[in-house]
């Protein structure tokens, strides 16, 4: 069983009758000894941090940043690349455009075709 250390009675707070099954009852002692404390005061801390969960204010464990930070580079990457291809794209269809015309890139205009 958790140790109960101190007990906190007065006009600010509640008391609480919470009925769990046996295992509830024993994960909730196993984590409150974990970092410990009592239970009495275990049960306020998980209340604080399932709010911040849920009004999505929480830490990001480090495989989760790793992960994330992973597929921004990708994503950047993939944008360098599909600008790249517009440039080539764009690139090839201008000489195609010049050689339809009659301007060739290839010959320099000061030649005038004798060898």
């Amino acid at each position: 069983m958790a140790k109960q250390v101190k007990t906190v009675t007065g006009p600010n707070y509640h008391r609480l009758t919470v009925r769990l099954t046996e295992k509830d009852f024993e994960r909730l002692e196993y984590w409150s000894s974990k970092i410990n404390t009592s239970i009495n005061e275990f049960i306020p801390i998980i209340l604080d941090r399932w709010i911040a969960i849920e009004n999505g204010n929480y830490e990001l464990s480090t495989l989760e940043q790793k992960r994330l930070n992973q597929l921004i580079d990708v994503v950047k990457g993939l944008s360098i690349d599909i600008q790249n291809q517009g440039r080539i794209m764009s690139a090839g269809f201008e000489s195609l455009t010049q050689l339809t015309k009659g301007d060739n890139y290839l010959f320099d205009s000061y030649e005038d075709g004798e060898f």
